[in-house]
């Protein structure tokens, strides 16, 4: 392991209300589209923009607290204070976390297959409605995401 500096810490918390909303929403209007042409995605157009708007919130709140930036490349998240790439996830349950960070470790370990990289570092936020918590910071070990710390009852 790494000593990446995440800045965030596990049990941090933070609500869409303090957000800057309107620039929340007008980066979900710009970025939710994107997902709607995938014919194996089931989920209805108002999903996937509620599901963009939930992971953008988390995107935002580590931009606004902590100094990243947004990563307008395909597939990526933000840039880390020191410009290494990171992955944000947002679930409403643990078993949902667990699920997304599943799909990354799929998807970086057939990179050829996706034709695109992954981040080697993941922080996930487990959304309960409004209110969000630092739940898992996760780290690339060359096999598979390894957490760092987990919240009070994962793992």
């Amino acid at each position: 392991m790494t000593n990446f500096n995440f800045h965030v810490q596990i049990g941090d918390t933070f609500s869409i209300a303090d957000l800057d909303l309107d620039k929340l929403e007008k980066h979900t209007l710009l970025e939710y589209p994107m997902f709607l042409n995938n014919p194996k995605d089931k989920r209805s157009e108002e999903q996937i923009r509620n599901d963009t708007f939930n992971g953008l919130a988390a995107e935002h709140y580590m931009m606004d607290t902590y100094d990243y930036s947004n990563d307008d490349r395909d597939y990526k998240d933000l840039f880390a204070p020191c410009g290494t790439s990171v992955e944000i996830k947002t679930a409403a349950s643990e078993e949902g976390l667990l699920n997304q960070v599943n799909s990354l470790k799929e998807r970086k370990n057939y990179p050829k297959k996706w034709g695109f990289d992954i981040s080697d570092y993941v922080i996930s936020f487990l959304r309960n409605g409004n209110d969000y918590v630092c739940y898992t910071l996760w780290e690339w070990n060359g096999e598979s995401y390894e957490p760092t710390g987990y919240g009070e009852n994962l793992g």
